[in-house]
């Protein structure tokens, strides 16, 4: 696949995260200022119990669907969706029966109070989502990126309308943000099925069949709900022990710390949204062409690095957006940067085990990753509340990191470049750690100066070479310009 359409399609994929990340820098700051900590400590409960939920209900066949996609003819690719759906579907509806009748005690258990109205919202969300996910993989597989961005933006902004026109009838607490969320899935799933609506009506007609069975779909699918489901406690275990040490309150701050880093979170979704079907394609057509995943390694750990630098550099002023009673998030966000960084390279170094269709090795790796972030929370967290959750969470998924990519070299070998890379994670370690309990001082600006040179140093061929070929582009477009002036 040529550079420029490949640049030419993450900058399409890109649009939406860009515009929502935008919208999300002008408006958080007023929700967060709508909404104190405490409460927004019972949306983050809300969102994890859902995200938990949402892993078990889908078996792990949304990434079946996403692996054979492009092994299907185009008309067989409505009954993988099918087959995919099938078990997720009767397992939610068992899961909402399971939940209703034990709405008090799951209330009690989130909201420290029982709320049957908050239940049902729960039901109603992940039966929405549940759609929802596999509405946005049919855009996402089928690589349409301009629809996948304005998808986001609607989602965004209709969000946004709600919270605001719900704000007042609900007193400012945390159903605000529980029925804007909801209401907002809703409408971009309905949306996203509207517009493929022949995608979906097609997965009905018997006479089509598909190159890979059931048993096989599920058989992919299966081993990676354990993986999903040690993946939410690793992802998820930072909350769990901050509300249980230091309530409701530092949890909001802990949640509204990742605003902050939205930027990271955003060039994460955009990126994993566009190379998952990417790298499937390019691997289907050509398995050995290995310079094309180096190439997209590097440019992305470059990229992930001189963010994470310059997020860390400018965090007290951030954090000012956020209002006076967050203020103490520019002291949790440092070591949260390696979350979405950490996550981000590794999409790109964890190719064999997905190429190789070894799910079962992500089950491993979630669950070293898992063990160490618990054990590093039970141990911070007790002495520096969510500092120290959002401490053990970064060094568990440099762990994660390192796993993934180790294990994906034994089985689809190309040059990672560890050497460089674990210098950089060590040197920006150092950054983040130092940052965690100082606001911005000279030995911050000495230390983010040096990561920069440091990293410009030790990537600067592939910089170079994307600094040149950005110049021949500056060229082109003059030459083009005096000739169609």
């Amino acid at each position: 696949m040529e550079d420029k359409s490949l640049v030419k399609k993450f900058i399409s994929y890109g649009v939406g995260s860009i515009v929502t990340l935008l919208i999300g820098f002008f408006t958080s700051p007023i929700i967060t200022r709508l909404i104190n900590p405490n409460e927004f400590g019972k949306f983050s409960m809300f969102t994890m119990f859902t995200s938990v939920v949402s892993i078990v209900v889908v078996c792990g066949l949304d990434q079946s669907f996403v692996r054979f996609f492009y092994e299907e003819k185009e008309e067989s690719r409505s009954k993988l969706l099918l087959y995919s759906l099938e078990i997720p579907i009767l397992i939610n509806i068992i899961f909402s029966i399971i939940v209703l009748l034990f709405s008090s005690k799951i209330s009690f258990l989130l909201f420290q109070a029982e709320s049957f109205e908050m239940i049902v919202l729960l039901v109603i969300n992940n039966t929405i989502l549940l759609i929802n996910r596999f509405a946005i993989l049919v855009i996402r597989m089928q690589q349409k990126s301009k629809l996948y961005s304005l998808l986001q933006i609607y989602q965004k902004i209709a969000y946004i309308i709600f919270v605001l026109l719900l704000v007042v009838p609900f007193n400012k607490d945390f159903r605000t943000l529980v029925y804007a969320t909801t209401f907002s899935n809703l409408i971009v799933t309905f949306y996203a099925i509207i517009l493929e609506k022949n995608f979906w009506t097609n997965m009905f007609l018997k006479d089509i069949k598909t190159k890979n069975t059931k048993l096989e779909i599920i058989k992919y699918g299966l081993p990676l709900v354990f993986t999903f489901l040690i993946t939410w406690l690793f992802q998820s275990i930072d909350r769990i022990a901050i509300q249980k040490y230091s309530g409701f309150e530092e949890l909001g701050v802990y949640s509204a710390a990742f605003t902050i880093i939205s930027l990271l979170n955003a060039v994460q979704t955009t990126f994993t949204t566009f190379w998952v079907p990417v790298a499937y394609e390019e691997y289907e057509n050509n398995s050995n062409n290995k310079d094309f995943f180096v190439k997209v390694n590097r440019i992305v750990t470059v990229s992930m690095f001189y963010l994470g630098v310059f997020l860390i550099l400018f965090k007290d002023i951030i954090v000012l957006l956020l209002g006076s009673k967050y203020r103490d998030a520019s002291y949790i966000m440092p070591f949260m940067i390696f979350m979405p960084l950490m996550y981000t390279i590794s999409e790109t170094t964890v190719l064999g085990i997905n190429f190789k269709k070894k799910p079962k090795y992500h089950i491993f790796i979630a669950g070293a990753s898992c063990l160490v972030n618990i054990i590093g929370n039970f141990i911070l967290v007790p002495n520096l509340g969510a500092k120290g959750a959002a401490i053990s969470t970064g060094i568990a998924y440099i762990v994660f990191f390192t796993m993934r990519t180790l294990i994906s070299k034994k089985l689809y070998n190309f040059n990672y470049g560890l050497v460089k890379f674990f210098v950089c994670t060590v040197s920006m370690s150092i950054l983040a750690l130092y940052s965690s309990f100082f606001t911005f001082n000279i030995v911050i600006l000495f230390l983010s100066l040096f990561n920069i040179i440091l990293i410009t140093v030790l990537y600067f061929d592939i910089i170079k070479y994307y600094f040149n070929e950005a110049l021949v582009t500056v060229k082109k477009y003059k030459n083009r310009r005096q000739i169609f002036p």
